[in-house]
């Protein structure tokens, strides 16, 4: 996973979400990779490929991946891109 080191003064406007990358599992066992707002619908096999294909969807943006199963409970919550360290 890559990140981005911000700046103090950078690191608070970086911790707001450009975009959101749903995994969801369908009602056939497959898992779709979705950005709300977007028509984008994608379907793989396994939750791997579901995931890389989220994470290179987000790229190094300030982003969040969020992974529901087939009832809708909460797998994985993730935010991605975001790295603000303090300097001494």
């Amino acid at each position: 996973m890559s990140s981005v080191d911000f700046g103090d003064d950078q690191c608070i406007r970086a911790r707001t979400i450009e975009i959101t990358v749903r995994v969801e599992m369908n009602r056939r066992g497959a898992w779709e990779v979705t950005v709300p707002g977007e028509r984008m619908r994608v379907v793989y096999a396994t939750l791997a490929d579901a995931r890389r294909q989220a994470r290179s969807i987000a790229g190094t943006r300030p982003s969040e991946l969020i992974v529901r199963d087939a009832y809708q409970r909460l797998l994985e919550h993730e935010r991605l891109g975001i790295s603000c360290r303090h300097r001494l």
